[in-house]
């Protein structure tokens, strides 16, 4: 059998407050969103940004911790993997899809300044970088295009 991957990392902050529930065998579940921001410089130099959101559920212990330590607009990084699951909406009878992310490692960042982040996490205005080719030699740019995903 061919090995695979299936592996996801996000940083960004919570949309919501984890609410705990429990499944019938009394197992802990719980789900919140997360949002991701990505910046860039358009052809004409104009800052432009782009949100996702995306779905996030956690599973036992690492639910609780969620649920002790996550409230609207954390900052957290997720490790997990992506499932789709698929059922047929009872009413309309369509077939529905829902991609997630299912943690399996939740770090905590509501602690750390901001400033202290690599300037990608960051999302300072400053330390977007000019991709029209500045003129400034004194901070050297990366060769790679933002636009690029």
């Amino acid at each position: 059998m061919e090995q695979s991957i299936n592996r996801v990392e996000l940083l960004g902050r919570t949309g919501n407050r984890p609410t705990l529930r429990r499944t019938p065998n009394d197992t802990p579940v719980t789900q919140f969103s997360l949002y991701t921001n990505q910046l860039w410089r358009n052809a004409g130099g104009e800052l432009c940004e782009a949100a996702e959101r995306h779905s996030v559920t956690a599973w036992t212990h690492l639910a609780i911790q969620c649920c002790n330590h996550l409230h609207k607009g954390s900052r957290v990084h997720i490790a997990g993997r992506l499932q789709t699951r698929r059922w047929t909406d009872p009413d309309t009878g369509d077939v529905r899809l829902r991609t997630e992310i299912i943690a399996s490692e939740v770090i905590f960042l509501s602690g750390i300044q901001q400033s202290s982040l690599p300037p990608a996490y960051g999302f300072e205005l400053e330390d977007v970088p000019d991709i029209g080719g500045a003129e400034d030699d004194t901070n050297p740019q990366e060769d790679h295009d933002l636009n690029d995903t």
